[in-house]
Order: C-alpha cells, then sequence, then structure tokens
C-alpha cells in the first residue's frame, strides 16, 4: 500500500526550470563553427568576406589575470559567427591602453563566409 502511494506521489506532472538560455547556448558554441584559417591561401575558393571583426581581452584589475589571446580571438570568433561567418584569419593582436583596463588585448581578423557544396 506505501509503495503504490509513493509511485502515484512521484507521477504528478513535473515542471522543469532552467536559468539557461538557448540564445546565450548557441552563442559560447558559436566558436567551435568559425574555423581558423593562417593565410587567404588556405581558405576554399568559394568564399566571401563578411567584415572585419575584434576581439578584446581585459585584464580589470592588476590582481587578476592578464588579458588572453584565445579569449580575445574566441570573442570576435563569436561577433563573425552572429553575421554568418564560418571561417577567419587573424591579422594581428595588440595590447592596447585602455581606460576601463589594466591591460587590454586586441586581436584583428577577416571574417569570411566560405562555401561548402556537399557534392
Amino acid at each position: 500500500m506505501f509503495a503504490s502511494l509513493l509511485f502515484v506521489g512521484c507521477s504528478s506532472n513535473y515542471e522543469f526550470s532552467s536559468n539557461l538560455d538557448k540564445e546565450n547556448f548557441d552563442n559560447y558554441f558559436a566558436v567551435g563553427k568559425v574555423k581558423t584559417y593562417a593565410s587567404a591561401n588556405e581558405l576554399p575558393e568559394d568564399n566571401e568576406l563578411v567584415g572585419i571583426f575584434e576581439g578584446a581581452s581585459c585584464q580589470e584589475k592588476a590582481h587578476l589575470a592578464e588579458p588572453d589571446e584565445i579569449d580575445a580571438k574566441n570573442m570576435a570568433k563569436r561577433k563573425a559567427h552572429a553575421l554568418d561567418a564560418n571561417a577567419i584569419i587573424f591579422s594581428e593582436c595588440v595590447t592596447v591602453e585602455s581606460t576601463a583596463c589594466v591591460k587590454e588585448l586586441l586581436c584583428y581578423g577577416k571574417a569570411y563566409k566560405v562555401i561548402v557544396n556537399d557534392n
């Protein structure tokens, strides 16, 4: 009798609530959808320039970690992916003066939409 009451109590409708946001989830994985090429010679022929993008990494306080090149490049990839780019060629990363950061690293790149033929 007790077991049947336990199962009845567990079979009620269960509503799941989460603080996960689909847009944040998609944005996080966008980095993996943009391939980094070393030069324009490596790009497949069928491509279209989407634009020039920059990503930044900021050291907000002296006791915090220094700016990270990977973080800066990932930010640029996320911005490029938002405009349908799937390839990027980074030209340079430079440390710049900033009023908001102790140190700030900016990485610049050209983003492309590469057309993939599945033939």
